[in-house]
């Protein structure tokens, strides 16, 4: 199989997030698959631990609107 190349810019986190991928084992479409899983992540992340968002869990804790307790695993172990 030829080099396949995939290029990807997604705004995340307050800046830009680029990713390239090259492979010769991996079709467009698997790497194109891969990095949406990869930018599903990144928003996770953003929605559970920015202190910019207000909805994020993090802000959430920091002012009182959510319990520890009812927080997503994640937030739990770093908090």
């Amino acid at each position: 199989m030829p080099l396949q190349k995939f290029v990807h810019n997604e705004e995340v986190w307050g800046t830009v997030v680029s990713i390239i991928l090259n492979s010769s084992k991996h079709s467009e479409d698997e790497l194109c698959a891969g990095v949406q899983e990869m930018v599903q992540y990144f928003h996770r992340i953003d929605e559970l631990f920015s202190t910019y968002r207000p909805t994020s869990e993090v802000s959430r804790l920091r002012t009182g609107r959510l319990n520890i307790k009812d927080a997503h695993p994640w937030v739990k172990d770093v908090w």
